[in-house]
């Protein structure tokens, strides 16, 4: 490939404008290992590429265990080409999977491209008292509000006076993202599908907002006024700390997982206290959390514009897939049983995370806006 021709390929990438032939063509070319090629590619772009890239150094090491998982016979004949084209996409902001299935790891035929589906619309709105809704785009509007708009992230401008504070429900459809800082300087990033229902000022003794769907939030210590989130009958409490929420009801589970500092987690019959890297499970219908330690940036990949999944099942990767990129999923015939792990961008396109799961003994067929899900193995 011309470096020319690299170069505009990794610039369309980047900026999530790749056609699903398009990055075939890319896929293909980084598989080969042209390692020198691709750095020198780089290099052209001007360094500013790589500013805000990932700890490369801690991923390899992440993915070193991965690969120590899989049958030896089958990583050292592959390995070289492997760690070439992790390394190209790593560097294209962690774009690659690495899979496992239990003891017989094998590859499958390259997938058909599919249809190409774009994510990450912003169509987030804003609703206010009595209903009336006002979209992102209508500036005018939000500066009546109070409320400055930067790129898709809202700021509560200061309230003056003794003006008595009312409600916004902010939300954020299938495919959608955004972030908001309250009143108080709490900073709060908005999964897709996801409503947070907030005050435009804080008074009284507490702050208190409520949440459905996922939502990551920086609180601004105020001891003497302390944050909660509240999802339903559970009541995440804090002081000043960093925690991610994940509550969506097609789930059927509330989780909570600190990052920083330290929370309450309350529901009417218990009430536990996380330590960072800790995230609190219930289940629907329990009464018992599940108290365990993860991967925090694994939890939160998500605000910087990553799917990141570790030993994860088909099923909550298409749930993944299925919120993101607006379609709905219908799995036929026997499960596929390959768990996966590894990280890609947001701003792939559809086709993308598909011929990453075709790869991987995973069928898919794009039906109108109905994705359908088979083992590859199925007659």
């Amino acid at each position: 490939m011309e470096q020319d021709e690299l170069i505009l390929l990794l610039r369309k990438y980047k900026e999530g404008r790749l056609s699903a032939e398009e990055w075939d063509t890319l896929w293909d070319w980084l598989d080969q290992g042209n390692t020198d090629e691709f750095h020198l590619a780089l290099d052209a772009m001007g360094h500013n590429n790589t500013d805000t890239l990932p700890d490369l150094d801690r991923f390899a090491a992440r993915l070193e265990e991965k690969l120590d998982e899989i049958d030896r016979p089958f990583v050292n004949k592959y390995r070289w080409r492997f760690w070439s084209a992790a390394a190209a996409v790593l560097l294209l902001l962690c774009s690659v999977f690495f899979l496992r299935r239990e003891k017989h790891p094998h590859t499958m035929p390259p997938a058909v491209a599919l249809k190409e589906n774009r994510p990450g619309i912003n169509k987030t709105v804003l609703r206010l008292p009595g209903g009336k809704e006002v979209a992102l785009d209508d500036t005018a509007s939000l500066i009546d509000l109070g409320i400055r708009k930067d790129n898709s992230q809202l700021s509560y401008l200061p309230m003056q006076g003794n003006t008595a504070p009312s409600y916004h429900t902010l939300v954020t459809p299938r495919g959608g993202q955004c972030s908001l800082v309250l009143s108080d300087g709490t900073r709060v990033w908005l999964n897709a599908a996801s409503s947070l229902y907030y005050p435009t000022s804080f008074s009284g003794k507490d702050r208190e907002v409520m949440l459905t769907g996922e939502a990551y939030f920086e609180v601004s210590p105020l001891p003497s006024q302390p944050f909660s989130v509240r999802v339903n009958d559970t009541r995440v409490i804090v002081l000043g700390t960093s925690f991610n929420i994940s509550a969506y009801p097609e789930d059927n589970k509330f989780q909570a997982t600190l990052v920083n500092g330290a929370v309450k987690v309350y529901t009417p019959s218990t009430n536990i206290v996380l330590a960072p890297g800790e995230r609190a499970s219930l289940p629907s219908g329990s009464t018992t959390f599940r108290v365990e330690r993860v991967d925090t940036d694994m939890v939160t990949a998500w605000t910087k514009g990553l799917f990141h999944f570790d030993n994860a099942d088909i099923k909550t990767i298409t749930t993944e897939i299925a919120r993101w990129y607006d379609i709905e999923v219908e799995f036929r015939g026997e499960m596929p049983v390959r768990r996966f792990g590894g990280v890609l961008s947001r701003k792939a396109p559809l086709a993308a995370m598909l011929k990453v799961l075709e790869d991987a003994d995973v069928k898919c067929e794009m039906k109108g806006r109905r994705l359908l899900v088979s083992s590859s193995h199925n007659k």
